[in-house]
């Protein structure tokens, strides 16, 4: 799945979203009277965000949807490799997966009109590369595919709020940052119709690389937000996020066997890409 369509798919996606210009949205004067009727009486002077009044809105419904593009990590080991004579390649995530989508759903608590607290549940798909040449086992072309990295998981974060820059009447940007720490659960990876010389190998058509289970996530974030309604903001957010290694998987790759050891990767660096709304209650 390339770039483009599903940087289209994030655009296009509908989110929720609430409190997002807490404090110092904009300006005095006519800035505040011109805001006041764009979304009705809605208070962006005060440090409170508040709905008719001065209490701060402290819960948010959030989602997100957009693209995952990995960048790094580990998809082929073939450096370690039990067989001396062979010549299996190192290839790295992103030669092994697609750019991938990704969605979110989850909400915030603010702490204070420029800190919130969030949590959040994902998925996150990345389609197979398809066949790829993988190198050579004493001189015999070795040729396979990696299937689909497909996971699920939590993540709970700290978001920090900076001052609005206004644009013109109009046009009014909210800068973040956050920091996310969660785990993802992991489906099975396997390596798909493997062949040496063109037959193929002893170890069946579905080997499997990497157990299903749970790891460690981590993820920085920094994104812009605008208001669209009274209690609606939209934004767009991008970053670096972190997945950790799956378990080797042994049964059908072992210390005997000639492609033993071309598992002993499997963490990701991926960018993210998503459009991100809130509904302020």
């Amino acid at each position: 799945m390339r770039f483009s369509t599903l940087a289209a798919m994030g655009v296009s996606a509908i989110a929720l979203s609430g409190c997002s210009f807490l404090g110092n949205l904009v300006g005095h004067g006519n800035h505040s009277t011109k805001s006041n009727q764009s979304y009705g009486q809605y208070n962006y002077n005060n440090d409170d965000c508040c709905v008719g009044g001065n209490a701060l809105s402290r819960w948010n419904l959030e989602g997100a949807l957009g693209g995952a593009y990995l960048v790094g990590g580990e998809g082929i080991t073939g450096s370690q490799t039990s067989v001396v004579t062979s010549n299996v390649g190192n290839f790295d995530s992103q030669d092994v997966w697609d750019d991938g989508i990704r969605a979110e759903l989850g909400g915030s608590y603010a702490l204070n009109p420029n800190r919130k607290v969030t949590g959040n549940v994902f998925y996150q798909k990345n389609e197979s590369a398809g066949a790829f040449d993988m190198g050579d086992l004493d001189g015999d072309a070795l040729r396979g595919s990696v299937s689909d990295l497909e996971n699920y998981g939590l993540e709970m974060g700290l978001r920090q709020y900076f001052t609005p820059r206004v644009f013109g009447e109009k046009i009014r940007l909210r800068p973040y940052v956050e920091g996310k720490l969660g785990a993802a659960r992991l489906d099975d990876v396997t390596l798909n119709n493997a062949t040496r010389a063109g037959a193929a190998l002893p170890e069946g058509n579905s080997i499997k690389l990497y157990d299903g289970g749970w790891v460690p996530t981590a993820a920085g974030m920094i994104g812009l937000e605008t208001p669209i309604a009274k209690r609606m903001t939209l934004g767009v957010e991008t970053g670096l996020r972190w997945q950790g290694k799956p378990d080797s998987a042994g049964e059908a790759i072992s210390g005997g066997s000639p492609i033993g050891g071309i598992n002993n990767g499997g963490d990701t660096l991926s960018i993210p890409l998503t459009v991100r709304g809130r509904y302020r209650f």
